[in-house]
């Protein structure tokens, strides 16, 4: 039995300290105990907008370097709510900057 070749996920961990940096909410889930193969981190982020609607990003990354099929990385926004394609992690780092919430000073 081989052993899966594991590669750290630093896109994924920056754009995980992105979204919480600028108060979006994440949830992150990992393969079970026992999977057979590289892990896989699973990544929901999100926000909900004051005036309706809500930004959702469904995205998976594969510890082991390969690309994950980008028909796993699906996405709900105010302007289209039913899930579709998500965009690049560029741009999904642009609409988490351009809709970031605000926190008083001295609280976060």
């Amino acid at each position: 039995m081989t052993t899966a070749i594991r590669k750290p996920l630093t896109q994924a961990s920056a754009l995980i300290g992105h979204a919480q940096k600028h108060g979006w909410t994440v949830l992150e889930q990992w393969t079970p105990p026992g999977y057979r193969g590289a892990p896989i981190l699973r990544v929901l982020i999100g926000r909900r907008m004051p005036e309706g609607g809500q930004f959702l990003f469904r995205l998976e990354f594969h510890t082991d370097g390969s690309k994950p099929e980008k028909a796993h990385w699906r996405a709900r926004t105010p302007r289209v709510p039913a899930w579709h394609n998500a965009p690049t992690v560029a741009a999904i780092r642009a609409v988490i900057l351009a809709n970031s919430i605000t926190f008083p000073k001295g609280k976060s």
